[in-house]
């Protein structure tokens, strides 16, 4: 799923987590019918809403778009790559 960088309307990544409206149906239906492998492609995220996203279970990675084919992709996990 790739998020739209401003948080307005249903296609930002805010916008599926709240606790109401289309948007939220949205989001939930399609994070629910991955069968192996979920990815939420966002804008570059605060402290507070990596706390939020690691609230709902996941793991963010950080990917920067210069070092796409480089093999330069962060976790916040120190075992993982």
């Amino acid at each position: 799923m790739v998020s739209s960088q401003g948080n307005t309307g249903s296609a930002h990544w805010k916008q599926w987590i709240k606790n109401e409206g289309e948007a939220r149906r949205i989001g939930y239906v399609a994070s629910t019918r991955a069968k192996y492998f979920l990815i939420w492609a966002v804008p570059t995220l605060k402290r507070e809403e990596k706390v939020t996203i690691k609230s709902y279970g996941s793991k963010p990675l950080e990917i920067n778009l210069n070092d796409v084919g480089g093999g330069n992709i962060h976790t916040d996990n120190k075992d993982e790559a």
